[in-house]
């Protein structure tokens, strides 16, 4: 009895030497580069930027990955990601299943200005600090996420599509924000701007909080989009859903088809409306009607 206790307490040992050592298989290496100020992530990199005086990246990954991982600069933008049609298939099996292990794929990037950011499959950004740029820009696309993001910069161009998620966003820019949102994408915004430009499809899920001297808004499909805030004007055209009854703005101007649209209006209000269209206003603006086919318009 005792030999077979003690054979199992060995067996025990060793396997949670295995799986220790298993864990513990991953490989830091730590290259600078030629100036960039774009970055390009994908495969599933956790990416962290360090806005420093170089230009420079440290990966952790899987040791069993490390002979697949591309890292390099282009146009002044750097890559990071995986030669994913040359990693054999028993590696890739390593990954998969109900119990599989998540690969360790990690960048910290140092680049002094980062201008341009973008996600592709299901990698992931994370950043304590604020950013610095002239003229931003973020495209998320797949199934990528970043969760707390802040930012200040003359101009700035946010996109989520597919299955993206950005929230927790906080964008603050001299001039004009472009926002689009597409497929399945998410996306929750503060913002300040001069001008703020929104064009969503699909069924993006945005909502947006800030202020501007213009807000417009562009929606087709199923897409929905929750505007509040304040702005001197604003403008909406297409379809789909667009709740601006928490933006106080003094001028509105509806031009849409098969869309509901709810604002808040002071002065003035315009309405062009095509067939299936559904309107509520709140406010007490002088109404001029340009068109009202087949749809309703409330005064709440």
């Amino acid at each position: 009895m005792k030999t077979l206790i003690n054979k199992t307490l060995a067996f025990a040992t060793l396997l949670i030497a295995s799986a220790s050592f298993a864990v513990a298989q991953t490989r830091t290496v730590e290259h600078e580069y030629s100036p960039f100020d774009g970055v390009v992530a994908s495969n599933g990199f956790k990416v962290t930027i360090s806005q420093s005086d170089k230009y420079a990246a440290k990966l952790t990954v899987d040791d069993v990955l490390e002979s697949y991982v591309q890292c390099y600069v282009k146009a002044n933008v750097l890559y990071v990601g995986l030669d994913d049609k040359n990693i054999p298939k028993e590696v890739k099996k390593m990954y998969k299943g109900k119990n599989a292990q998540e690969p360790v794929l990690s960048a910290i990037v140092s680049v002094p200005v980062l201008n341009s950011l973008t996600l592709n499959d299901d990698s992931q950004f994370f950043n304590t600090g604020t950013l610095s740029a002239e003229n931003f820009s973020l495209f998320l696309n797949g199934t990528t996420a970043i969760n707390n993001l802040s930012v200040v910069a003359k101009t700035a161009v946010l996109s989520v599509a597919k299955n993206a998620k950005l929230t927790n966003a906080n964008v603050r820019t001299e001039g004009n924000i472009a926002v689009a949102g597409d497929g399945k994408g998410i996306m929750t915004l503060e913002y300040a701007a001069e001008n703020l430009d929104v064009n969503t499809a699909g069924s993006a899920d945005l909502a947006i909080n800030g202020a501007a001297e213009k807000v417009t808004v562009n929606s087709a499909n199923s897409a929905k989009t929750v505007v509040t805030g304040e702005a001197k004007s604003l403008e909406v055209t297409g379809k789909g859903t667009v709740d601006a009854s928490g933006l106080k703005v003094k001028e509105a101007k509806l031009s849409t088809n098969g869309a509901t649209v709810k604002v808040n209006a002071s002065n003035d209000i315009e309405l062009d409306l095509g067939k299936g269209s559904e309107v509520e206003y709140a406010g007490d603006p002088t109404v001029k009607i340009v068109k009202i086919q087949s749809s309703s318009v409330t005064r709440k």
